[in-house]
């Protein structure tokens, strides 16, 4: 029999992840719209730089250490290592805490340049000062969040970011009611990010006992700083298209595409959690059996990544009509077409998940930055041209474009490098597309029938008994996959699965 466990390991990782993503996704969504509601539209453009603020002082405190944390932690433990693996911990750590205390204070020092530079008023300075102060702490929690992934507490990881993230919208949206305004929600931010870096802290210290640094930093920060690089090069792409969109449209248009992605983003942190579940387990087979050991590991998760992630971006798509309105309101029905375009896009790339952060793996991080800065350079030449004239749906198209271009540039590569077979499931995948498109035509055609955005629910299950019944008379469910759901699952529920997987096994 196959052996399902780490399989097993990886799905629940996965699960777990996703849960964090999900809550935080629909937590973030309500808080976001109450927030909204409670500031003026002032306050609103200023809530926007104070969010970019903190986001590239996050990155630049990181400095890429999170991914390092995930590589070297996660591949000591596989070579039982336990005091590297501290090493790496700590090290990383002192070196993000100085790094976010340094750009805090710099923050602090030019909060009332900062302040107008973006703003155009200095009615808001003591806003930024206690950003400052945030920035201190919320610089270190991505290295947290690498650490506990190398560690592999997936499901620790998930349930801590649960709370921290609720924490933070709840005393927001509480400032904001006592009449606190921006002064408030970031005060409910200062809060939320320190109870994390407690928490997170404490965890780690109970892991690994007393701080040492017998790890090389100088290991560290020459696979972290490629990684750097790429992650400022990725926070310009995460944003051109809504850039170029604020320089050619309207803020409503705007405002209407950011739903759209807000609404793909939910669906992508299915394949974003199982990317980073994937991570510490390849880093821990080539630590242990090397790269030739990640061939069928690539494989086996290509497989199970085409079951489930195509058929929820094709149902995404056939249903991004009702699924928007009921997200955002009627109003935002305009971005169904975005939210299809985008959707079909990741449909096509998200069995790419299955080389998750290849190269940062095999410590080739460098190249990963290359890569990157191709990719989001065309992207950007293309928007110039594409956005102005095609609007939302040509900025759905173009990062599309960007997704599709990341991973042939990648195939093309490793193809190139010869580091281990890259071999996809082609079977799963075409049986999955095509159960897939069927579910996806036969939903469209319940809507024609009958529409009503309360009735996506009903569209939801309708396309999932399709879509189950195209696997069965595909013949593509195996008993190994039951083999691994049972396992996945537990005891508890091992005889329902029993029972849906003689049903889907012809």
């Amino acid at each position: 029999m196959t052996d399902v466990r780490p399989a097993v390991h990886v799905a629940r990782g996965a699960s777990f992840l996703f849960v964090q993503n999900l809550v935080t996704a629909i937590v973030g969504a309500v808080g976001f719209g109450i927030i909204a509601r409670l500031m003026t539209k002032t306050e609103m453009g200023v809530y926007v730089t104070l969010s970019l603020v903190f986001a590239l002082a996050q990155i630049g405190a990181s400095f890429a250490f999170p991914s390092a944390a995930i590589k070297f932690i996660a591949e000591l433990r596989g070579q039982n290592d336990r005091k590297g693996a501290a090493g790496v911990a700590f090290q990383i750590l002192r070196f993000a805490g100085v790094a976010s205390i340094l750009f805090g204070s710099f923050v602090f020092l030019f909060s009332t340049q900062i302040c107008y530079l973006l703003t155009r008023t200095i009615g808001y300075v003591e806003v930024f000062k206690i950003l400052a102060l945030d920035l201190v702490f919320a610089g270190v929690l991505p290295s947290l969040n690498g650490i506990m992934i190398g560690l592999q507490k997936l499901k620790q990881l998930a349930g801590l970011n649960i709370v921290v993230y609720i924490i933070s919208k709840v005393l927001s949206i509480a400032f904001l009611l006592v009449n606190l305004g921006l002064w408030g929600v970031i005060l409910g931010w200062l809060i939320g990010d320190l109870c994390g870096f407690l928490l997170f802290s404490g965890y780690i210290l109970r892991s690994f006992g007393m701080p040492c640094f017998g790890f090389s930093l100088k290991r560290i920060l020459g696979f972290s700083w490629p990684i750097y690089l790429s992650s400022w090069v990725g926070f310009g792409y995460n944003w051109f298209d809504r850039t170029l969109l604020l320089a050619y449209l309207p803020l409503a248009d705007v405002g209407v595409y950011n739903v759209a992605v807000t609404a793909f983003g939910v669906m992508a942190s299915i394949p974003s959690a199982i990317s980073t579940a994937l991570f510490p387990q390849y880093s821990e087979l080539q630590g242990r059996d090397g790269m030739r050991s990640l061939e069928k590991a690539v494989r086996t998760a290509s497989r199970y990544v085409s079951y489930v992630v195509v058929p929820l971006a094709l149902g995404l798509a056939a249903t991004a009509r009702p699924a928007i309105s009921l997200f955002a309101g009627r109003a935002y029905e305009m971005g169904a077409s975005p939210l299809a375009i985008l959707s079909l896009f990741g449909a096509v790339t998200f069995v790419g998940v299955a080389l998750s952060d290849i190269f940062s793996i095999t410590e080739r991080t460098k190249l990963s930055a290359l890569l990157t800065l191709i990719g989001v350079s065309i992207s950007v030449l293309l928007g110039f041209l594409l956005v102005p004239l095609t609007g939302v749906r040509g900025a759905a198209v173009l990062r599309g474009f960007a997704m599709v271009l990341s991973l042939a540039l990648m195939l093309i590569v490793l193809k190139r490098m010869k580091l281990f077979a890259v071999a996809f499931d082609f079977e799963a995948l075409w049986k999955s597309w095509v159960a897939s498109s069927v579910m996806a035509v036969a939903t469209i055609g319940f809507q024609f029938l009958l529409y009503s955005k309360y009735l996506l629910p009903l569209y939801v299950l309708a396309g999932g008994v399709v879509y189950l019944v195209l696997l069965r008379l595909l013949k593509a469910v195996r008993a190994y996959d039951v083999d691994l759901v049972r396992a996945f699952v537990g005891r508890r529920w091992a005889p329902l699965i029993e029972w849906a997987g003689a049903r889907l096994i012809s």
